[in-house]
């Protein structure tokens, strides 16, 4: 936890019971995600004083793409800036032409 004045900043984590089981083939990952029946999903959140809760970043938050770093927040902020999106997401996936191990995807 990160406190800064009166906002705390938690690692966010979700009750593995709402799904995931394990990583296909995966159980060092599978170890590292599910913890103590929590599924440890890498977001970072403070919660109001109301108890609303709200995503502020990503504990592992950067996306390398040809050797450059692209921050997902980046990438979100100018989405959110077209008048057309609701919602907008980076998500890291696979990128075999480039010769990384990842690929941005914008939705």
């Amino acid at each position: 936890m990160l406190s800064v004045a009166n906002l705390q900043v938690n690692y966010d984590a979700t009750p593995a019971s709402l799904g995931l089981t394990d990583y296909y083939k995966e159980p060092e990952q599978t170890r590292q995600v599910l913890v103590e029946g929590w599924l440890r999903t890498g977001d970072l959140g403070t919660m109001d004083a109301e108890g609303h809760f709200y995503v502020v970043d990503r504990k592992k938050d950067v996306i390398t793409r040809g050797g450059q770093n692209v921050y997902p927040a980046y990438i979100e902020e100018v989405l959110y800036s077209d008048p057309a999106g609701a919602e907008a997401a980076a998500i890291a996936e696979p990128e075999v032409e480039l010769g990384d191990p990842q690929r941005q995807t914008a939705a």
